[in-house]
């Protein structure tokens, strides 16, 4: 349904930022800005009749991202807000502090601690103050996008690729629970080279009822099959020598991290295996291609078993929009 919305919303305007499974952001043209109701009309207008009218949405037109937010749930669940910057602050003066996005109940609480009751308030203050009270630049940030400046911040540089599951009460022995280790790590190596990264290091996190496990260990600058499952084994094994082959695991994540773009690779002087690492590389990649014609996994490294209800990896997350590939 996420990816039927976006085709038909881009039949109007291209998007932006997919921000969730539910959110998108569009920046508007010179014909938009004269006539922001008429692209409203025409946004419902397409997803009703190619998604159906049960399925409606809130527009909010503002200068920047942080104020459409807020425009859009002003009027749910099928409104359009717009805030012009002209009107700015008065339709604002009517929210409470956690209307507004970036306040959550901490931050709510540290406002009020420094005399801030009120957007009004809030409204009132200086760029400074706010970057003192956030703790760093992301306050004054907030600042300006809420007086309607249009600032683009940089974007925040990847740092891991993971994936994690409750296993359901038959799949919780060690034996199980490898299997969908097995399949998470497959997973999350096909995010790092689709994304074009390579990861320095693997990580194992274990739950059980009453305790916790957790290992690492170096990849090389790697991004293959192999190098992410040897990795997976070396943990596993250290895990069941630390913990008695009895307990139940409840829950396991695995990630991928250390990361560094795959064209800035540095070759390693000492660990010698580049030929090895590049011919893994190359059955890694044909087997993506193998897996992409078809749209689903026909080749893996070992057995590919997916745990009971199926799905690992390709669950639905407000963090993280899945990717088609992540259900294969």
């Amino acid at each position: 349904m996420h990816q039927r919305l976006i085709l038909a919303i881009e039949k109007i305007i291209p998007i932006d930022i997919a921000c969730s499974i539910d959110e998108v952001t569009c920046r508007l043209d010179a014909r938009d800005i004269a006539d922001p109701a008429d692209l409203s009309q025409r946004i419902k207008a397409r997803i009703a009749a190619e998604i159906g009218p049960c399925v409606t949405c809130s527009i909010g037109m503002a200068p920047n991202r942080q104020l459409a937010k807020i425009a859009s749930d002003m009027n749910k669940p099928n409104g359009l807000t717009i805030l012009r910057p002209g009107d700015l602050p008065g339709p604002l003066l009517g929210l409470q502090l956690d209307d507004i996005p970036g306040i959550g109940p901490r931050m709510r609480r540290r406002l009020i601690d420094a005399g801030l009751w009120t957007v009004e308030a809030l409204w009132n203050t200086q760029p400074k103050q706010l970057r003192a009270l956030w703790g760093n630049v992301t306050g004054e940030r907030f600042w300006y996008a809420l007086h309607g400046y249009d600032l683009q911040a940089e974007p925040a540089a990847r740092s891991m690729f993971g994936h994690g599951r409750v296993l359901p009460p038959e799949w919780r022995d060690f034996d199980h629970a490898f299997e969908a280790a097995r399949l998470l790590t497959t997973k999350a190596a096909r995010r790092v080279r689709r994304a074009g990264y390579l990861a320095n290091k693997f990580a194992l996190w274990l739950r059980t009822h009453d305790d916790r496990w957790y290992g690492e260990t170096l990849l090389y600058q790697a991004s293959d099959d192999q190098a992410a499952l040897r990795a997976l084994r070396i943990l596993w094994d250290k895990a069941r020598s630390e913990r008695a082959p009895t307990i139940r695991i409840k829950r396991l994540h695995v990630a991928l991290f250390d990361l560094s773009p795959a064209q800035m690779r540095q070759h390693d002087l000492f660990l010698r295996d580049d030929s090895t690492r590049a011919k893994w590389k190359t059955i890694s990649d044909t087997i993506d291609r193998i897996n992409a014609r078809s749209a689903k996994t026909l080749v893996s490294i070992g057995p590919w078993t997916p745990p009971p209800g199926g799905y690992a990896g390709g669950k639905i997350a407000f963090n993280r929009v899945p990717e088609l590939e992540d259900f294969w």
